[in-house]
């Protein structure tokens, strides 16, 4: 990969904002399983950025099934950057689910939500935190929530007749 990386590295380097470049860095480490070194390329080009969230997801997005450490990683730095991104913040909870801290999720989730109540993807996030936590009243709620802002909204609308029976 030595002469890919050096070409990415100075495609990178001239375009930092391109999402599709970081799809093909995301891709192209990830798929040989170097996700240490597709963060340090991510922390280094992106931070302290905030104007990458196409990037940032591309990395993350790459990185949240297989190295979800290293995914929220990536999160928790961008946050240090721009703290008023209830993405950041979102994308942060979803991670700490996935590696097992449901409490860290919830405030996480209530960080978002506390910059951005009327995103129905946060209030779906959210729902999933408490479905974790065995808190079917309050999961109930947050999937109201959601579809009270985006009534289509189908994989709420599944998950929450399966858990709430409505």
């Amino acid at each position: 990969m030595g002469n890919d990386k050096l070409e990415l590295d100075a495609a990178l380097e001239s375009r930092p904002d391109d999402a599709n470049l970081w799809r093909l860095a995301a891709w192209s480490f990830a798929s040989k399983g170097q996700y240490k070194e597709l963060v340090s390329m991510a922390l280094r080009f992106l931070y302290p950025r905030d104007k990458t969230d196409g990037a940032v997801f591309s990395v993350v997005e790459e990185l949240k099934q297989p190295a979800p450490e290293e995914a929220l990683r990536v999160v928790k730095q961008l946050i240090q950057t721009n703290e008023s991104n209830p993405s950041y913040w979102n994308l942060q909870g979803v991670l700490q689910r996935k590696t097992g801290d449901p409490v860290a999720a919830l405030e996480s989730h209530g960080r978002a939500l506390a910059i951005d109540k009327n995103y129905a993807p946060f209030w779906y996030a959210l729902g999933r935190a408490y479905e974790e936590r065995g808190d079917r009243g309050r999961a109930c709620d947050a999937y109201d929530k959601a579809l009270s802002l985006k009534p289509n909204y189908s994989k709420v609308r599944l998950r929450r007749s399966r858990l709430c029976g409505k």
